[in-house]
């Protein structure tokens, strides 16, 4: 698998909480059975479908009535904000001037990718490819890296003080999963800017 790439921005003493969702290629299907006219917009779907975890990225597709809120474009999504029994939240539609509802629709999103695969997360931080020195080590087994696959989403967060403490303009990361087979995967590569503390 290609690493992703994600650059970011540590403000130096300050809490650094970034949340990573994998998407599998494999696509998840369900039938909308309705559509409210309502801020925030919320989505039925037929009793006993699945549905996305909470803030995945979701398409809704051939719906009859409200058109305003299908999809236009192979790289148009919405997130899904909540998902309880059928209902999805959507909270970016404001649905309240579309046209009703009449029937059909398809909600579709990926797969997320099963998170119970993977028993432990290493992130090094260092200033360039070469270099000896690793300016900040994040692991699952300190709860710096919390794999979660209810919500299915890995966490990555620095504290102030391990912030504060860094020293650097610009330096590159790494974050590793290392499946239950020992197995080692580059899960996401990129390039930190630090921008230094002025409260101090």
């Amino acid at each position: 698998m290609e690493p992703g790439r994600a650059n970011f921005r540590i403000y130096q003493g300050s809490i650094f909480d970034q949340i990573f969702r994998w998407e599998t290629a494999t696509k998840a299907y369900a039938t909308i059975t309705n559509i409210s006219r309502s801020a925030p917009c919320v989505i039925q779907v037929a009793a006993g479908s699945e549905v996305p975890p909470p803030s995945w990225r979701i398409r809704v597709n051939n719906v009859v009535g409200m058109k305003e809120i299908n999809n236009l474009g192979d790289d148009t999504y919405y997130i899904s904000t909540n998902s309880v029994l059928r209902d999805i939240t959507v909270n970016e539609i404001d649905s309240t001037n579309f046209t009703p509802y009449t029937s059909g629709g398809v909600l579709s999103w990926n797969y997320p990718r099963d998170l119970s695969l993977y028993a432990s997360a290493k992130l090094q931080i260092r200033k360039t490819t070469n270099s000896s020195t690793v300016e900040l080590e994040l692991t699952s087994a300190n709860n710096e890296i919390i794999l979660d696959n209810i919500d299915k989403t890995i966490r990555v967060i620095m504290t102030s003080t391990q912030t504060a403490a860094l020293n650097f303009i610009n330096a590159i990361y790494n974050l590793e999963l290392t499946d239950t087979n020992g197995n080692n995967l580059i899960f996401v590569v990129g390039n930190l800017t630090l921008t230094k503390e002025v409260v101090r």
